[in-house]
């Protein structure tokens, strides 16, 4: 039977993996959505978001959810209005209110938020952010954006800042803006910094 301290340390082991994955998980979505074969779909994704008079909505749960609020003011600080909430508070409160016509992101980098999955079951033109294309969120959305963050082990640390770049070059592209403005060369600022507390 493995002693606290046993687990402890695997457990500080595996976050200090997903945090040495940093960078190399932004690089790949930068590779992606910049200059690969992700940026159609990011285009489509802000076509979707940006149809109508209506500010986007962006919902997800805990570490997800954080990244919605950050990516949402950030929209707001640059002239673009945008929405977050908490996918549950969405679900059972605001859901009536804001209209069925809203555009509405859902962040969940597992795919299996049982909130999110109600929701895209509930309405047409989700736009779904999730490291799991196949997952039951995933299946259920229109259209459907990668996080290309991998397996993490410890808990929200790759799939986190994924996600905020993730909407942050989306809102860029809402804007009309080259997608890798705000991203470009945050992977290699990232491992520098991981390679002085090393």
């Amino acid at each position: 039977k493995a002693s606290v301290d046993t687990i402890a340390d695997l457990m500080v082991e595996d976050l200090a993996a997903d945090m040495a994955d940093q960078a190399a998980a932004l690089e790949r979505l930068v590779a992606g959505y910049c200059d690969g074969r992700q940026s159609a779909e990011l285009r489509r994704a802000a076509d979707l978001l940006g149809a109508g008079n209506q500010a986007p909505l962006l919902v997800g749960m805990g570490a997800s959810h954080a990244a919605c609020v950050a990516a949402a003011w950030a929209s707001a600080m640059a002239g673009h209005p945008a929405l977050a909430q908490d996918a549950g508070e969405f679900l059972h409160y605001g859901h009536a209110a804001l209209g069925e016509d809203r555009p509405l992101l859902g962040a969940s980098y597992s795919g299996v938020s049982a909130e999110l999955v109600e929701l895209a079951g509930r309405r047409r033109g989700v736009v779904a952010l999730t490291d799991r294309p196949d997952s039951p969120f995933g299946r259920a959305c229109d259209h459907v954006l990668p996080l290309l963050c991998g397996p993490e082990l410890a808990m929200a640390t790759k799939s986190y800042t994924s996600t905020l770049a993730l909407l942050l070059m989306l809102g860029a592209a809402l804007r009309g803006d080259l997608p890798d403005c705000q991203v470009r060369g945050v992977p290699e600022r990232i491992a520098g910094m991981l390679a002085e507390t090393a």
